[in-house]
């Protein structure tokens, strides 16, 4: 049973809603939100949802012959048709966009979450990272619970992922050319199919075992990474700026990370912390003051230099060089930064083993710590460097 009374849909999304983040600011949604996004990267991306649709509707129909419970053949039943119903909206808004479903591939990574739905529906799952236990006619009924654990998290995360799009247009841009797009996924009707998947999956994983929960959390986890990589690995045209959140299929290209530190590792900026320790001895105060003001003033002005440089114009490759040389310019003014804090005496009498009482107090953003070890410690030559 679910533990401490949350139902197991609800677990799941609260546990691994984390993975959200590789898709909100991937180069597609961000570009997606902003209305930028060029229409052969639209078209391309959404001549795929056909494909998912369809492998939804395979997955229930071989489901509902594995329920063993009218209701919940009914159950499923209604939900392969809401699957024929979203597709039929789908060719109408896709067909709106000059797009055909017909000359549509399917992507490797629609492919990837196709055959694995389809293997879980059909109770062939032995390459699962933590093989299910479906032997016996009686253990085949379990199909169905484990079929809409590797549906939900895909409605869920495209509920979510455009609700949170349409929240920043507010008020809404009726300008905005990829409005009708979000508005369908963001729309009253989609979420409520989307609780209808997890309501059923609630219902038929009510008197199941801690283990075969923990089953599905697997099956959940596994299909929301898919569907996650499909947004991850979406090919955009034009030259996009995001946060990075994950690299996929380098080949054989190196990944040099840059990461800031103060501003984006930690929970907490610590030149406020600073200001409200000196706040207390006015005439440290002036002396930080100053020292903030020079230090802020010159590594503006290498920023600059880094935007000159960071978006090449159309047709022009990229300067890695530039890149590189202005990242000195503010990595030099960092450490002028820090020599003159340590000549102006403010941090007199600190020892190192204060400084490492503090440094554990420091938190970091959720994930952080985990992501920097992560790749600290990688033997993966995919990662050129890291620059924290």
């Amino acid at each position: 049973m679910a533990k401490e009374g949350i139902s197991i849909s609800t677990r799941c999304w609260n546990k691994f809603k984390v993975e959200s983040v590789f898709v909100r600011f991937s180069p597609f949604f961000v570009s997606l939100a902003a209305g930028s996004l060029d229409a052969e990267s639209f078209s391309r991306c959404i001549s795929q949802d056909a494909h998912f649709l369809n492998s939804f509707a395979q997955a229930f129909e071989l489901a509902a012959d594995c329920a063993k419970e009218d209701g919940t053949k009914r159950a499923i039943g209604g939900l392969r048709m809401s699957a024929f119903q979203k597709l039929e909206m789908n060719d109408i808004l896709v067909r709106a966009w000059g797009v055909e479903h017909s000359n549509g591939r399917i992507s490797d990574a629609t492919a990837k979450y196709r055959d694995f739905l389809l293997a879980v529906a059909s109770g062939k799952v032995e390459d699962v990272q933590f093989p299910l236990k479906i032997a016996t006619p009686f253990e085949k009924t379990k199909v169905a619970v484990y079929t809409v654990s590797a549906i939900a998290p895909c409605m869920r995360l495209y509920a979510y992922v455009y609700h949170e799009i349409r929240a920043l247009q507010d008020p809404p841009d009726a300008s905005h050319i990829y409005k009708k797009w979000i508005n369908n996924y963001a729309s009253r009707d989609f979420l409520a199919s989307t609780m209808e998947t997890e309501d059923l999956l609630d219902e038929l994983s009510a008197n199941m075992t801690e283990q075969e929960l923990d089953e599905i959390e697997n099956l959940y986890l596994q299909a929301l990474k898919l569907q996650v990589e499909f947004f991850a690995t979406q090919p955009v045209s034009q030259q996009t700026l995001v946060p990075l959140s994950c690299a996929q299929g380098l080949g054989n290209r190196k990944l040099t990370i840059f990461c800031d530190f103060d501003s984006t590792c930690l929970a907490h900026y610590t030149s406020v912390l600073a200001d409200m320790t000196f706040s207390k001895f006015l005439p440290l105060r002036k002396t930080w003051d100053q020292l903030c003001t020079q230090h802020f003033e010159e590594v503006e002005k290498c920023l600059d230099n880094i935007n000159s440089v960071a978006l090449p114009l159309p047709g022009k490759e990229y300067d890695y060089d530039g890149l590189r040389q202005a990242l000195e310019r503010v990595s030099e003014a960092e450490e002028k930064a820090t020599a003159r804090i340590e000549k102006s005496g403010l941090l007199k009498g600190l020892t190192l083993e204060i400084i490492k009482l503090v440094g554990k107090r420091i938190v970091l953003q959720d994930g952080c710590r985990r992501y920097d070890s992560v790749n600290i410690n990688s033997k993966s030559r995919e990662i050129d460097d890291l620059y924290l």
